[in-house]
């Protein structure tokens, strides 16, 4: 079947019609549109790029919707580098023609200079670009993502390749987290992270042959697929702020070479062969990186795989000439500074340099790691740190990527995150939610142990975000219990995690633990919560949902802190609820125990009516008689009948088996008047409290003194005496029991 396809090249006014077949290629389809954009089908470098009325980017392939001549396709063809020398030396050439006329005719020799020196500019130019030109390294450095196959050898041209010379104020500008990376093309950021590696002095301590790391930055670059936002130009972005917070914070003279070199390849290593896809995606599509990572952060286990995998060939391996112990703790940082990098862990790690900012101490071992991946995890969220003009083209970039994805998930009927619909997402609403959710209690964080890092960040410098929260603020309606102020001190918010992670969990449709994590930040990092302000942030997440779950959440909160145990009424309400439910149940089981019990009672003593005929009042004459008889018999040698044998064994054990019940039954009786005898507050230790309800407990011996209760150990979930009912709960402490004793 035959698709036609109507397309506007490079923005103009006509229509150009396109015809293809099922039969056709990719390279018979771009060989097409180079014909319609008059281009060289030879160029094979050649960017293409289809897309349709909107802007939404359409794959190069003969599966692309077939459109009407009313909604044309946008088709534009950007000439390689080559090309554009080419016709940069035309220009030259013309213009030297031209300044040759000029001489003839003896022209003003001022006009002359000025000439020269225009034509001296671009021959400058010219000279660069065929610096830049990229060789050919015949496709062969892409590593696959199943991380199988050995890496190809890398042309070797790589070795002779021009080095840059970059002027003072480019490497001192190159320092500063303000550098402007859209300034630079992709060989240019390849040099400049050489630049990097060389004055940090990691080529001479380690002694990297300068060719390898060529080969090792190039190959890096070609295993960054073209994503709008994971993509090369992120990879150096995060490096350069990397490099930047080593020179701003004055780490390069407190850390060792180690330290340096490991932090530099993680970041450049980061996000290797990023699908474009998330974590989320590949989970709920159950991808071949979800299946091999068991669902366990497989995008950055994945970026590690293939980082060590480019390492492991000699030609590309920068790390060859350090020792084994060097090369296994610059392994583990690396690992462990990647899977950081996992959004799903980010609020884990902001409480772990909490919990340590006040003892810090860059020479433990331990502090310094938990520094490392700090660090990493600052310069790979830091575009919104930049300036205005730097920052917004990442924002534009990482929400077409989310698009991209939200779109994929729609297809496939996947779930779709609110704050990646293109329908439901705004531009304004994603960077406040990120920037007061991520960011800025991130950079807070960090900047308790490094204080240098808040005067170099440029969110405090301009209003961009501000201002995007009072215009959000303005268009929003509050309710009346936003007026009230809750105070996290007097709150037990354990006891509203599991409310919360539910209640996202529904809004979204999945299970979110970034959102989840950041929530909880949000109400743990300051006594006073502004509920206005986080319903603010929420809409970039929750979008029109945001609302209600902050209504909801704060009634709670109200209601928590007006509450001895700090714990919402409603909790404990439910909980009295599911206890009593339970009580009765096990009341309902007991009847029944009981009644069984009786009938098998009743049973027994039917069967054993003769039996306690002939027993006398006293158990002991009985048996005494009863052993005369026996050993009578067996003196005197008279045999006893099989059948009479048979039923007075019987007998006996019925006897015994009686005998055992009683002793039984009242030791369960004495066991049923068990309680404790005295409970003191701190004595018995709370370790999970969900909901109000008591869930798991530990108690050291001799704390509680229990009466016949085994080993004096209470287990809360399952009490064979009675049931433990919480009556208070405070700051994880139990402060008052009551035990229901089995009557």
């Amino acid at each position: 079947m035959t698709t036609h396809l109507f397309i506007k090249v490079n923005g103009a006014e006509n229509i150009t019609k396109v015809e293809f077949t099922p039969q056709m290629t990719v390279e018979d389809l771009r060989s097409v549109f180079f014909a319609a954009a008059e281009i060289p089908a030879s160029e094979h470098d050649a960017i293409i790029k289809l897309t349709k009325a909107d802007g939404t980017l359409l794959p190069l392939s003969i599966h692309v919707p077939q459109n009407t001549e009313d909604e044309p396709y946008n088709l534009f063809v950007k000439a390689t580098k080559t090309q554009s020398l080419t016709v940069k030396q035309g220009l030259i050439d013309a213009k030297l023609n031209e300044i040759a006329g000029m001489l003839k005719g003896f022209g003003d020799l001022n006009n002359i200079k000025t000439q020269l020196g225009s034509l001296a500019q671009k021959l400058e130019q010219s000279e660069k670009l065929v610096e830049m030109n990229p060789l050919s390294v015949g496709g062969a450095n892409r590593v696959p993502k199943n991380v199988v196959k050995q890496l190809s050898k890398i042309d070797p041209r790589f070795a002779s390749q021009p080095k840059y010379i970059f002027t003072e104020e480019t490497t001192e500008y190159l320092k500063h987290p303000s550098f402007n990376n859209w300034q630079w093309e992709e060989n240019e950021m390849t040099a400049l992270l050489e630049h990097m590696f060389s004055e940090l002095g990691l080529i001479e301590h380690y002694k990297i042959e300068l060719p390898k790391l060529k080969r090792f930055l190039n190959t890096v670059k070609d295993n960054y697929n073209n994503n709008p936002f994971h993509n090369f130009r992120h990879c150096f972005c995060v490096t350069q702020m990397m490099y930047g917070l080593l020179h701003q914070c004055h780490l390069v003279e407190k850390f060792e070479p180690l330290d340096k070199i490991t932090l530099m390849i993680s970041a450049i290593c980061h996000d290797l062969d990023h699908p474009g896809f998330n974590n989320a995606y590949q989970i709920n599509a159950k991808t071949d990186l979800a299946t091999i990572y068991n669902d366990q952060s497989p995008l950055e286990n994945h970026h590690c795989a293939v980082a060590f995998t480019i390492l492991k060939d000699p030609e590309t391996n920068i790390l060859s000439n350090v020792s084994d112990k060097e090369w296994w703790e610059i392994r583990k940082g690396i690992i462990r500074c990647i899977l950081a990098t996992d959004m799903a862990k980010h609020g884990e790690y902001v409480n772990k340099l909490k919990s340590v900012s006040e003892t810090f101490n860059i020479n433990d071992t331990e502090h310094r790691q938990l520094l490392h991946v700090m660090l990493m995890k600052c310069s790979d969220i830091s575009n919104e740190a930049r300036p205005a003009d730097v920052a917004e083209p990442w924002v534009d970039a990482l929400l077409e990527e989310f698009f991209q994805q939200s779109d994929m998930e729609k297809a496939q009927g996947l779930p779709v995150a609110p704050f990646m619909d293109r329908e439901k997402v705004t531009k304004a609403g994603a960077q406040i939610g990120f920037i007061g959710f991520v960011m800025i209690p991130l950079f807070e964080c960090v900047g308790k142990v490094l204080p240098e890092i808040n005067e170099i960040t440029s969110i405090e410098d301009d209003h961009r975000f501000g201002n995007r929260d009072q215009e959000l603020a303005k268009g929003m309606k509050f309710p009346r219990e936003f007026r009230e102020k809750v105070d996290m001190k007097k709150v037990t918010f354990d006891a509203l995690r599991p409310w919360i992670a539910k209640k996202v969990t529904d809004i979204l449709g999945m299970e979110d633990d970034v959102v989840v994590n950041l929530i909880f930040n949000l109400f743990e990092e300051t006594d006073k919560p502004d509920p206005k302000n986080i319903q603010v942030q929420l809409t970039g997440f929750l979008e029109d949902k945001a609302g209600k779950f902050m209504l909801e959440l704060w009634r709670l909160l109200l209601s928590a802190q007006n509450s001895a145990a700090g714990i919402p009424k409603e909790f404990i309400e439910q909980s009295k609820n599911e206890l009593m439910k339970r009580k009765m149940e096990e009341e309902r089981l007991r009847t029944e125990m009981k009644l069984h019990d009786s009938n098998r009672r009743k049973l027994d003593d039917s069967s054993n009516h003769g039996t306690r005929r002939k027993m006398s009042r006293s158990p002991r004459r009985y048996q005494s008689r009863s052993r005369e008889r026996i050993s009578a018999r067996n003196n005197s040698n008279t045999l006893t009948s099989p059948r009479h044998s048979r039923n007075r064994s019987r007998s006996v054990d019925r006897h015994r088996q009686h005998r055992n019940r009683s002793r039984s039954t009242h030791r369960h009786r004495h066991r049923s008047r068990s309680s404790l005898i005295d409970v003191e507050v701190d004595l018995l230790t709370v370790k999970d409290i969900a909901a109000g309800q008591l869930i798991a407990i530990d108690i050291a011996v001799g704390l509680l003194s229990v009466i016949d209760i085994a080993a004096d150990r209470l287990n809360a979930k399952d009490i064979e005496v009675g049931q433990l009912i919480a009556i208070g709960i405070k700051a994880g402490q139990l402060i008052a029991i009551d035990i229901a004793v089995v009557p």
